[in-house]
């Protein structure tokens, strides 16, 4: 048996998969989304006591010291004893063979890749032991805040989208420069910036001072200049300062160029640029801005836009929490 998108929930209702309200509107998203060929199920195979599974939870301390599930809420484990309550999706999952599954909410996200940080994984796909997966915001926030239908919504279509690909989970290839040599800038400056029309720019920085600088004149082209490692006793990640000041002049040259500019939040990375005397010719659009002035109640930031508008993975989650930050909203 088989189902395109497997959908999993937390745990059944007394009317079902959702109360009747929620129910309805899950038929309303898998309609306007196109989705007709679907399954779903729930993490656990019952309702609990008030139709809280906090009920079934307990604090760290105190569990057993070979307990590997992470918390399934903020300080809150899901108690052993409760374990029979679980599904054994490993079965379910093998039985209907879904081309993706979408996580709805966070304990849904717990089950799959044992975290239920929900809206920092939201609308990007994750490869799990179980296959991929689409977390999403559980259809009861429909209740209280009906302003999150945009996401659900937007993932739904996603979802659709993704299921019909070969392989949901599929990073596309790019030719990216992560810690180049000048002679490898250089070389990118010739092939890709010289003869682009358009390219976008964006800063990371730190303490600060600005700890590297991303071009990019295509989809599938980018370059990074890195000016900080924190391995170095320096900590930069240039080995002279002849090195760097040249790095940074390629930065002010390509900043100059008559080529339109992109940005998110341009404002914050032109404050670093003026400091580091770099001026910028032809700031053209700002991301940011664009979405605040087509969607004003909708978050703004890079990581929501590149949820809706990209297939990419939730990218800030996979560095260090050492490393640098941008205000991106």
């Amino acid at each position: 048996m088989t189902a395109s998108i497997l959908f999993l929930s937390d745990h059944p209702t007394d009317d079902g998969n959702f109360t009747y309200y929620i129910e309805r509107e899950f038929q309303v998203l898998l309609r306007d989304a196109g989705i007709s060929s679907h399954k779903i199920t729930t993490v656990f195979n019952e309702n609990p006591p008030g139709g809280d599974l906090l009920n079934w939870t307990s604090p760290k301390k105190g569990l057993p010291r070979d307990y590997t599930l992470g918390p399934l809420f903020s300080g809150k484990y899901l108690s052993p004893e409760f374990f029979p309550k679980l599904r054994n999706l490993s079965t379910i999952i093998e039985f209907q063979k879904p081309s993706l599954i979408v996580a709805l909410g966070g304990v849904a996200l717990w089950a799959l890749a044992n975290t239920s940080a929900i809206k920092s994984h939201r609308g990007a796909v994750l490869s799990t032991r179980f296959g991929p997966v689409l977390p999403t915001l559980h259809p009861k926030v429909l209740g209280p805040a009906w302003a999150d239908r945009i996401f659900l919504a937007a993932d739904f279509k996603k979802a659709l989208r993704l299921s019909e690909t070969s392989n949901p989970a599929a990073r596309k290839s790019r030719r990216i420069l992560i810690a180049p040599t000048l002679a490898e800038l250089r070389e990118f400056d010739r092939e890709f910036l010289t003869p682009a029309p358009t390219y976008s720019i964006d800063v990371e920085t730190k303490l600060g001072q600005i700890t590297c600088v991303g071009f990019s004149p295509s989809p599938d082209v980018g370059a990074v200049i890195p000016f900080w490692d924190s391995a170095k006793e320096s900590g930069s990640f240039w080995e002279t300062l002849a090195e760097e000041r040249a790095a940074k002049n390629l930065v002010r040259k390509w900043l100059a160029r008559p080529a339109l500019k992109l940005f998110q939040n341009g404002l914050y990375d032109m404050q670093y640029f003026l400091k580091e005397r770099m001026p910028i010719r032809n700031a053209h659009l700002d991301t940011m801005l664009l979405q605040h002035a087509k969607f004003p109640e909708l978050p703004k930031s890079l990581g929501f836009l590149g949820s809706i508008h990209t297939d990419e993975p939730a990218w800030k989650l996979m560095r260090d929490k050492a490393d640098t930050v941008k205000r991106d909203e």
